[in-house]
This record gives C-alpha cells, sequence and structure tokens, in this order.
C-alpha cells in the first residue's frame, strides 16, 4: 500500500473501447464516456461522446482552441529547448 489516502484504479482503455463498439454509447458510465473523451484522437468522435454534458464540451471546445492557437506550440517547443539547454549546459560545468 502507497497510501491510505490515495485509491488506484487501473483501466485498460481497449476494453472501454470494445464495450462502446459491441454495445453502443447508452452502455457507458459518465466516467467511461469521460476517460475515452480524454484518449480520443478523433475529434468527431470525442464530440459525439461529450455531447449533452456541459463540462466534456467545454473541454472539447477548450481542447480544439489550443490546438488552433499556433503559438501555444511554439511556447511547448520553446520551453523544452530551454530545458534541453539547461541540461547540456549542467552537464558541461560537472565536466
Amino acid at each position: 500500500m502507497l497510501s491510505n489516502k490515495l485509491v488506484f484504479i487501473q483501466i485498460y482503455v481497449p476494453n472501454l473501447w470494445k464495450k462502446w463498439y459491441t454495445l453502443g454509447i447508452d452502455c457507458l458510465s459518465e466516467e467511461e464516456k469521460y476517460i475515452l473523451t480524454l484518449v480520443e484522437p478523433k475529434l468527431g468522435v470525442s464530440l459525439e461522446l461529450g455531447k449533452g454534458d456541459k463540462f466534456m464540451e467545454e473541454y472539447i471546445n477548450k481542447a480544439v482552441e489550443v490546438m488552433n492557437d499556433f503559438s501555444f506550440g511554439e511556447a511547448y517547443d520553446k520551453e523544452w529547448a530551454l530545458k534541453d539547454q539547461g541540461h547540456r549546459e549542467g552537464k558541461a560545468e560537472a565536466n
């Protein structure tokens, strides 16, 4: 036991996809829909899973907004470049 305050749950996403494919979207619980929406790479499928749920629709709309914001990708790339530079400089100082 790592902690008495945390509960760890292992979820095998392919089983959720199989359940959805076999039995349809109505068989999925709200939690299962959330999980599939978070990992689904296709926007149309995510929209279908989150349809009717205000929280998930807001999440999907925000994700679309971030995907279309080119400066977001630049900021992410710059952050990784700065981390890489710091790592390289740290190795050089150690030698």
